[in-house]
């Protein structure tokens, strides 16, 4: 059994309770399906005049933090980036001997410094998600690509 290692790269706190709690429901139905971490980095606070600066901010954390990774194929959250189908998911990522490091912007977005340097992006729809709900579709789309590569009954 090929588990998947995932890495989600966050900025922010999930904030709304009930999206928390549908977040913790996916990563406990994973946790004998996959092996996944999620680290969230801070979100720097901004007002309308220094958006630009704190989008900046986040992405320095971010190019940073992966700075330190070895061996991981790292993949961006981006409503630009390819469509996959969920078996198409499921089919990269079980080809994918490496952990997988997804990243997911916070509330302002990604900054251009860190979609340049990301090769792979992937988009869970073309339309903007709050980055709240977009961790919570991930996650649930992560537990569906497991379940079919395991063979389990959840995705007709």
């Amino acid at each position: 059994m090929n588990m998947f290692k995932i890495t989600i790269l966050a900025v922010g706190k999930i904030k709304n309770k009930a999206i928390a709690e549908l977040i913790n429901n996916y990563t406990k139905r994973l946790s004998h399906l996959a092996k996944l971490d999620i680290v969230e980095l801070p979100a720097v606070s901004f007002s309308d005049s220094s958006q630009a600066k704190a989008k900046q901010s986040e992405g320095q954390a971010i190019l940073a933090w992966l700075a330190k990774q070895t061996g991981a194929e790292v993949w961006l959250l981006d409503e630009r980036g390819k469509n996959l189908t969920s078996t198409d998911l499921a089919a990269s990522l079980t080809k994918s001997s490496a952990k997988v490091i997804m990243v997911v912007g916070g509330a302002l977005g990604l900054a251009e410094e860190v979609k340049q340097k990301i090769k792979f992006h992937l988009a869970l729809s073309k339309m903007t998600l709050p980055h709240e709900l977009a961790r919570l579709i991930l996650l649930e789309q992560i537990y569906r690509a497991a379940t079919i590569s395991q063979g389990i009954d959840y995705h007709y």
